[in-house]
């Protein structure tokens, strides 16, 4: 009977030391080998060491056609920097971190902006004093450029005065604020976009500008992206605000009154399409709209418009765009315009270019909707496929 418990205990103990060693083998530990890219980390700014949170982002220049372009080479980062302490750009390539750093020190180039060239393990990066910087480096050009983002231009024809500026009311690691009150304007349809230079562009060499300025949509502000397109009131004083959160990225609100978008009569027109909405037909060649209709349920107590059209056929790896009142330059919309894609994102993309058109990949047929979320400013493009 011993014999029988003692045999019955080992089974039962070996059973329990095959579960722990099973627990104990599936435990998944962190790579001690960061992702490949390039990342800045130091004493001075809001990473010390190597990880995704200091990934930087590719630079935006203008290319030889004047079309805004993302630079391979090129790239940059927004941060708080203290004066105090330095940092540096480590480039994963596999297992190995190569570092840069200065050759020599910084040269002012013009007011509050500095340039200096870089050597693999040259000395670290410092700020002349605390502040909110644009970082950018260049590994190709072998240069590294710092700007202190003092203040935000607003850029409209719409303000009464002109170049109007967000001023830094907070910063620290982990973001800023700029804010302008009071701003008046004048009353109707406009471009908006921000800058952090006195130019849409900056010089780096002769033949490579950087992209200075801040547009797209609302929710989805973007280096070089397209100017915002905005109604703007009339006799009213308003304010605006920009935030940058090191994570997240810009965010923009303002006060300015919530419009109706049912003022405008909205379509898609570009060479995506079939005329009639036939597709045994011809093709269209940017010279039909097909209009969206608003839909009476929407949410509108709570101010959300949808425009509807149903059962609409998509030609493959072609381009289209969204415009008002069936005229060009009065508010159209392209990829950037919007601030989601819903339903079959993956077969929608942005067309790049000058235009920044809307591009599809696969041939589709889809019930489309856009939806105006006007108190918090949220366009939603939704492209639901129709069996």
């Amino acid at each position: 009977m011993m014999k029988k418990i003692l045999k019955y205990t080992l089974f039962v103990f070996g059973f329990a030391f095959l579960f722990a060693s099973c627990d104990k083998t599936q435990t998944i530990y962190q790579s001690d080998i960061p992702e490949e890219g390039v990342y800045i980390f130091g004493s001075s700014i809001f990473t010390d060491s190597v990880n995704l949170n200091g990934v930087m982002d590719a630079g935006s220049v203008l290319d030889n056609d004047g079309v805004i372009v993302k630079r391979d080479s090129m790239f940059q980062k927004f941060m708080f920097i203290k004066s105090a302490g330095d940092f540096s750009v480590g480039q994963q390539i596999g297992n190995e971190l190569v570092t840069y750093g200065l050759s020599g020190s910084w040269t002012e180039d013009d007011v509050n902006v500095w340039s200096g060239d870089v050597v693999e393990n040259g000395t670290n990066f410092t700020a002349p004093d605390d502040g909110f910087y644009m970082f950018i480096i260049d590994l190709n050009l072998s240069k590294a450029f710092l700007f202190k983002v003092s203040d935000w231009y607003l850029v409209s024809e719409r303000f009464a005065n002109s170049d109007p500026v967000m001023t830094l009311v907070s910063a620290g690691d982990t973001g800023a604020v700029w804010r302008a009150d009071d701003q008046m304007m004048t009353e109707g349809k406009g471009d908006l976009k921000f800058r952090f230079y006195s130019e849409d562009t900056y010089s780096l060499t002769d033949s490579i500008q950087f992209v200075t300025t801040l547009a797209g949509a609302y929710n989805k502000l973007t280096f070089g992206g397209l100017a915002l397109k905005v109604e703007f009131p009339a006799d009213v004083s308003c304010f605006f605000q920009l935030s940058y959160n090191v994570q997240s990225g810009f965010s923009f609100k303002d006060n300015m009154p919530i419009i109706d978008p049912r003022g405008h009569v909205y379509s898609m027109i570009g060479d995506a399409f079939f005329i009639d909405n036939d597709p045994t037909g011809n093709p269209t060649a940017w010279n039909i709209d097909f209009d969206l209709v608003f839909d009476p349920a929407s949410d509108t107590l709570n101010n959300v418009y949808e425009f509807k059209i149903d059962g609409l056929y998509f030609r493959e790896n072609r381009e289209f765009k969204i415009r008002l009142d069936h005229i060009w330059d009065n508010g159209e919309m392209g990829y950037s315009g919007v601030d989601v894609i819903t339903g079959d994102p993956s077969n929608i993309i942005s067309a790049g270019g000058q235009y920044g058109n809307f591009k599809t990949i696969a041939e589709k047929k889809y019930d489309v909707t856009l939806i105006f979320d006007a108190k918090n400013r949220i366009r939603t493009f939704d492209v639901t496929s129709v069996q």
